[in-house]
């Protein structure tokens, strides 16, 4: 699930004349990572097949401006996928960059393949997953439910398109009670190179699109005044139950 830092994640000031942007960097970085412990690609776009397995690595985040540099978060997560049936996978991601500061992040979920496709009319598949991040600060936990739907389509070997959007509420676990909501549209491709089990892919997602980003702590790029846009990069590698 992808999320944008939320007010229960928010620092009440980072940028001071004391510390400067610069040296609050790696704790922007630890918030990041905790509030956006679910920032890789979209989960089982495509159903994998019973008793296959795929492993991916994705690398991306949100942008922002940081030391007079306007770029994205370098998060990195690992994720691995099993094909419950051929229209079912079930899935786990963790959050690798969130580690280097102490914070564990990760998300485990299924998808379902509601509709394949039929022609020019996309297969639609569900997804409901749950994140848990914990270990900043005094300990504080907090768990993350979600859901989303994504269409894609397969216009011409070795291409694939999607479009989706994801949603959720996050709630603080430990200590003061906080929760908040979370939404996220988002489109992106796959290359499926012929014969191959590789998967090359690109995805493009726009946090808090009704959020004005003036008002966060940190310094998203978004559209406009308006959230933050994130492009994040996968490569995944699929194995067994048949070719």
């Amino acid at each position: 699930m992808d999320r944008p830092p939320a007010p229960a994640y928010r620092l009440q000031s980072l940028d001071t004349p004391e510390e400067g942007p610069i040296r609050w960097l790696p704790v922007v970085l630890a918030l990041s990572a905790l509030a956006l412990s679910g920032c890789g690609p979209a989960h089982s776009v495509r159903p994998l097949g019973s008793g296959r397995n795929a492993f991916d690595f994705s690398m991306g985040g949100p942008m922002a401006h940081l030391g007079g540099f306007g770029g994205p978060m370098p998060t990195a997560q690992l994720g691995y996928t099993r094909g419950l049936t051929d229209t079912t996978d079930a899935f786990a991601r963790l959050q690798l960059t969130s580690a280097l500061f102490g914070i564990f992040a990760a998300e485990a979920g299924a998808s379902h393949q509601l509709f394949s496709q039929q022609g020019w009319l996309p297969a639609l598949s569900l997804s409901l997953d749950a994140s848990l991040t914990a270990g900043l600060g005094a300990g504080n936990a907090v768990l993350v439910p979600a859901g989303g739907l994504v269409a894609s389509w397969l216009p011409w070997d070795p291409l694939l398109l999607y479009l989706g959007a994801s949603a959720g509420a996050s709630v603080s676990m430990i200590g003061e009670a906080r929760w908040g909501g979370h939404f996220a549209p988002y489109f992106g491709f796959y290359f499926l190179p012929g014969g191959s089990n590789w998967a090359i892919g690109s995805e493009l997602r726009w946090y808090a699109p009704t959020r004005a980003n003036t008002y966060l702590t940190v310094p998203w790029i978004g559209v406009g005044k308006w959230g933050a846009l994130a492009p994040i990069f996968v490569v995944s590698r699929s194995f067994g139950g048949g070719p």
